[in-house]
């Protein structure tokens, strides 16, 4: 199976695809037809240059992808205000232009404000919350281990909190549901399969790029890395913070990718597929069993051979 480079997410009552400079939104209306749009997208930044040192590259792609994030989902929660404001509509041609220009201004300075907002929340939420509350039981003598042992413990529980808090609403769970779909349709395309109700249906609703599983690596990699260096600097273990995630990031991304190169030069099928599935995708040997429709034994001894 080789990455189709396809990324997308969950928008309000439908999905959003994109590849390279270019992304498809599909929403599901209230009258039950599906409205799909394309766009380009516009990066914040053409200058690559940029885009290579560290730190700054992070904070370009962060908020790149929480605006192509926002501008989706967005346009998918229009299509409800609509409903709900077809009683309002303009007496002339001239009214309903002025109202739609004026929609779109407050439309863009909400994703603008939206972005903002949230990066602000998750720096105080998931960095600034654990590393003061550590640093009162610190002072109250505790030691440095024990102080950022507790520090991971109160980020980890934060972010699961936070998980199951919006699990409970019914809207995040339609949301859940398309993001499952998302990941059953990448999966379709990059098993080669085509992208119909069938193959999808048959496809993993689990994906080894998925962004949200993507935070517990970082997360787990941040404390791992405090737990052996403390910082006294808020702001400073902030930016340490950042240059350890993208220096683990590249190297995962090309361990990936000699992983990848050393399965597939490998000539039997059999063998390409089981250790791809084992060490790509990280995947157990009862699931592979099943997906390839023998028993574990036999993919054990398939494995035992590759190797």
């Amino acid at each position: 199976m080789k990455s189709s480079n396809i990324g997308g997410q969950a928008v309000m009552e439908g999905v959003m695809m994109m590849n390279k400079d270019h992304y498809s939104v599909a929403v599901r209306r209230p009258d039950g037809e599906i409205e799909v749009k394309v766009e380009q997208h516009r990066p914040l930044t053409k200058h690559k240059g940029l885009l290579k040192v560290p730190i700054l590259r992070g904070v370009f792609s962060f908020a790149d992808s929480m605006i192509v994030g926002m501008s989706p989902l967005m346009y998918s929660a229009s299509f409800y205000e609509d409903e709900e404001e077809e009683k309002k509509k303009p007496a002339t041609k001239e009214e309903e232009e002025q109202q739609k220009a004026k929609k779109e201004k407050t439309d863009r300075l909400m994703m603008y404000g939206t972005v903002t907002f949230s990066v602000v929340i998750a720096v105080v939420l998931f960095l600034m919350v654990p590393y003061f509350l550590s640093e009162l039981l610190h002072k109250a003598g505790a030691g440095t281990t024990l102080t950022a042992v507790a520090e991971a413990f109160v980020r980890v529980a934060l972010f699961l909190g936070y998980l199951a808090a919006i699990s409970r609403m019914e809207d995040i769970q339609r949301v859940f549901m398309y993001h499952g779909a998302e990941h059953k349709c990448i999966n379709c395309v990059e098993h080669g399969l085509e992208l119909n109700v069938e193959n999808v249906l048959k496809s993993s609703r689990e994906h080894k790029r998925c962004g949200t599983s993507f935070l517990m690596y970082v997360i787990v990699i941040s404390i791992i890395f405090f737990m052996f260096i403390r910082v006294d600097s808020p702001v400073l273990k902030i930016v340490m913070l950042e240059q350890e995630i993208n220096v683990e990031i590249d190297k995962y991304v090309d361990l990936k990718r000699k992983i990848t190169g050393e399965i597939q030069s490998l000539q039997d099928p059999q063998f390409i597929k089981v250790l791809f599935k084992r060490y790509v995708e990280y995947k157990g040997f009862d699931k592979i069993a099943v997906e390839l429709k023998c028993s574990e034994r036999n993919v054990y001894t398939i494995h035992g051979q590759a190797l």
